[in-house]
């Protein structure tokens, strides 16, 4: 029965298990696509490396954007990013549409004369339509999680602190569920817009027009046949997990072996499930634009379109050889890890606690309440926010006036300290609890002396070369220069800071970079949490630098990184932080070491 699903087929009865001899075939082309792309990308950083060393730079980080967009050498590195996004575009999506055509059709697969054919079709995109279309695979579609896009920005998402502040009222929140709302239905309709451009050899605009009228007209259809096959998919995918995975492990755990070789198996068993769902993901993404090929020209054309019979089952010399040889390796990871394997797979890091703005949401932000509460709480440090005023005193507030916190909308350049005591701070998750006064300085490093470290950022528009020095005459004054960190968004001030304080620890923070960041010139890179990879630890440790991410509130969040190589987080949530370092000390063996490959493997 099963080889009957591999005869002649024909309209919306097509069957992709007839396929499965193509497996191969579709892997060669996925592993030589993406060994050119990476040769690509090479080059391009490369040649990017070159401009950021023309503009005396070894990365290019978000708080050198400003920047970069008054010189020649930024506007080519924008280019340089638009051009790599065309490039994927038409390996990710241009040339698997025609290989997923010439798959369906049983034609021979001609790879150099494919991706000929992919790049010349780009012509069609040479518009503000066309290039609207790559903007949305490339950097829209990821927000909702489609898998209709291009490999180099399959993980973008928006930083968190971005969506904490958004999710944090309801009226936007509302409205970013809406936009992506739309964005969903925006590309359900223009579905096939790439069909018609690459397979109809039409303009953008003409394409797209033709998607919407094919949706339009079977949407039903596509949405029952679609979500069947993503329904079989998914299927395959949990049974792949089940037999692969989750019954060897219970096989071991019953079975009387001894702790190496119990931990040599279920590295063994994890290693070889992330392989084998790396591999089912290119797979799957082939087939579904084998999927949505065929749909198309069900829909394109009068005459449901007709498909050969399969070839036949094929003998493959090299697939046997490469697997056993990856079972090999595989194996070898378990035998050469599981010896020290609590080092290797610990169950949770010496990953320090940042209380935020003081202490998160103990206290009132940003003053003396919240920073006892986070000492109360055994945190490792606390981050607060400096600003100067009118008459030349520092005052610990973060926003760029004190509407939010305090009900007064002045900014605190505009006003004397004695004008700012006069202010209440209230506490955001406690509205009832009494309100506290604005702390300076000072006090917050009084407070802090010998009982908890001190992140300090120089914020807002007052942060400048004189707040350097009056904040480091301040740390010489009370001995504390090994109790505090100077931190900041702008570069070129923690340059400054370390240039003429080596003495200082300094901290620079960003939420995106691109580049040799680990050249640059601080102590300690503090990352938003997307950039905080595990090439981008390794490498930033490598160069003898700390690496601190921010802002991690989440139980997820606190889970992949406390139990990673970071060497601290800045949180809100620091109470909680408590409790998931218990629950993460009491996980299981399999658990711990399917998060430690996950997290190389990110």
């Amino acid at each position: 029965m099963l080889e009957q699903l591999g005869a002649t087929l024909r309209g919306k009865d097509l069957s992709l298990f007839g396929y499965r001899d193509d497996i191969p075939t579709i892997l060669l082309y996925q592993g030589v696509s993406k060994a050119v792309l990476a040769a690509a990308m090479i080059g391009y950083r490369q040649l990017a490396g070159l401009l950021l060393w023309n503009l005396g730079r070894p990365a290019f980080t978000s708080g050198d954007l400003p920047y970069l967009m008054r010189s020649w050498q930024g506007w080519l590195l924008i280019l340089l990013g638009i051009g790599a996004l065309v490039i994927y575009t038409v390996f990710d999506i241009n040339a698997l549409i025609l290989i997923s055509e010439r798959i369906l059709h049983r034609e021979k697969l001609q790879m150099f004369i494919t991706l000929k054919k992919a790049f010349g079709r780009l012509r069609h995109f040479k518009s503000l339509p066309g290039a609207l279309v790559i903007g949305y695979v490339s950097l829209l579609a990821p927000l909702v999680g489609t898998t209709f896009g291009i490999s180099l920005t399959a993980n973008f998402v928006i930083p968190e602190f971005i969506t904490s502040v958004i999710d944090a009222h309801i009226i936007s929140k509302i409205a970013y569920r809406a936009f992506l709302a739309v964005l969903v239905v925006v590309g359900l309709i223009h579905l096939f817009t790439f069909h018609y451009a690459i397979l109809g050899d039409m303009d953008v605009r003409a394409a797209m027009k033709k998607a919407r009228r094919t949706m339009r007209s079977h949407w039903k259809d596509f949405f029952a046949r679609y979500l069947t096959f993503l329904g079989f998919g998914l299927l395959l995918g949990a049974g792949l997990v089940v037999v692969g995975y989750a019954l060897p492990v219970l096989i071991l755990r019953v079975l009387p072996v001894g702790r190496f070789a119990y931990h040599v198996g279920i590295i063994f068993f994890t290693v070889l499930l992330v392989v084998v769902m790396a591999v089912f993901g290119l797979l799957f993404l082939t087939f579904s634009m084998m999927k949505l090929t065929h749909l198309h020209e069900s829909y394109a054309t009068d005459e449901p379109p007709s498909y050969a019979a399969g070839a036949g089952r094929r003998r493959h010399v090299v697939l046997p050889g490469a697997i056993c040889a990856a079972l090999i390796v595989v194996l070898l990871v378990g035998l050469g890890t599981a010896d020290d394997f609590d080092t290797n797979y610990p169950a949770v890091g010496d990953v320090a606690v940042i209380a935020h703005r003081g202490g998160g949401t103990l206290a009132h932000e940003n003053t003396i309440r919240s920073l006892e509460a986070a000492i109360e709480k055994n945190a490792t440090a606390s981050e607060i926010d400096a600003q100067r005023t009118a008459d030349g005193h520092y005052i610990i507030n973060h926003d760029a006036d004190f509407k939010r916190c305090c009900g007064v909308q002045r900014a605190p350049e505009t006003m004397t300290l004695a004008e700012v005591r006069e202010l209440r701070v209230a506490d955001a998750q406690n509205p009832l609890a009494e309100k506290t006064g604005v702390a300076t300085l000072e006090e917050m490093l009084d407070a802090a002396k010998g009982r908890i470290k001190l992140y300090i950022e120089l914020k807002g528009r007052t942060a400048d070369h004189q707040m350097v020095e009056d904040i480091h005459r301040m740390m010489v004054e009370r001995d504390m220069l090994d109790e505090c960190m100077l931190i900041s968004l702008d570069y070129a001030l923690v340059d400054h800071i370390e240039t003429t304080h080596p003495e200082v620890e300094t901290g620079y923070l960003c939420y995106f970079s691109f580049g040799g960041i680990e050249g640059l010139n601080c102590d300690v890179l503090l990352l938003e949490a997307e950039t905080a990879t595990a090439s981008n630890v390794m490498k930033i440790h490598a160069a003898g630098k700390k690496v601190d991410v921010w802002t991690v509130n989440t139980v997820s969040a606190m889970t992949e990184f406390m139990t990673s190589d970071v060497d601290g987080i800045i949180t809100d949530e620091v109470a909680q932080t408590g409790v998931v370092r218990q629950l993460l000390t009491e996980r299981s063996d399999e658990a711990r070491v399917l998060r430690r490959i996950l997290q190389l493997a990110r």
